[in-house]
């Protein structure tokens, strides 16, 4: 028998390819008349997903570890990683409910 129908799983995208080729065109169309919402979920997006662009003797940020990880690759240790990288770049955390 052969493997008729049978398809290789596509990849989840990354992160950071998820958030600026869908998300964040998605709410700039949706949210077009709310500029303040727009301008909410593309810097919190810039920090979920930020990506340094190393150049020589320029210091930068340093990656997020969020940014290179699939979509389906998340869990609990990331959010642990996450919160340890904002405090580490002087953010501070909280959370609205």
């Amino acid at each position: 028998m052969g493997n008729v129908g049978v398809t290789q799983k596509k990849k989840a995208p990354l992160l950071k390819d998820f958030a600026t080729d869908v998300f964040l065109p998605n709410v700039r169309i949706e949210h077009v008349t709310k500029p303040r919402t727009v301008a909410y979920y593309e810097q919190s997006m810039g920090r979920l997903t930020y990506c340094a662009k190393k150049e020589e003797g320029k210091p930068s940020l340093p990656d997020s570890p969020l940014a290179l990880k699939r979509l389906d690759e998340f869990g609990n240790e990331d959010h642990i990683a996450y919160k340890g990288y904002l405090l580490a770049q002087g953010y501070s955390v909280s959370y609205q409910r």
